[in-house]
């Protein structure tokens, strides 16, 4: 009687353990966030002169998922988002650059994965 109810309590702990588990996908999965997002800026190069309405767009490579994609003006104290296509991986905003003074302007911008992963790039604008 014993040795039966060492057996069905063995066999109830590794079915217990061989259905909780992904056999085929090991270690931590597929789920886990490793790199930070890459984020490209497409439509502007560093030391570009601007004026009037611009678009600013681009594109950005993410193993997740992306969050936001976030772009300042006034050296990071406000960002505004930029709207993202997730299945073109790119993104696009404009901008009037009119509200903003003339000259250099260090263009801010900031991508986020929905892991919380942040990375940042700057380009300088004179406008």
């Amino acid at each position: 009687m014993r040795k039966l109810i060492c057996f069905f309590l063995i066999t109830a702990v590794g079915l217990f353990f061989l259905t909780t588990c992904d056999l085929f996908n090991p270690g931590l999965g597929n789920n886990v966030d490793i790199n930070p997002p890459l984020l490209f800026v497409t439509s502007h190069a560093n030391g570009d002169y601007v004026h009037g309405t611009i678009t600013l767009n681009g594109n950005f490579e993410e193993d997740v998922a992306t969050k936001s994609v976030e772009v300042s003006f006034d050296n990071g104290a406000n960002y505004t988002a930029a709207t993202l296509d997730p299945v073109a991986r790119t993104w696009t905003l404009n901008v009037d650059t009119t509200t903003i003074p003339d000259g250099e302007n260090n263009v801010r911008f900031r991508i986020t994965d929905t892991s919380n992963k942040v990375t940042d790039k700057q380009i300088l604008l004179y406008i």
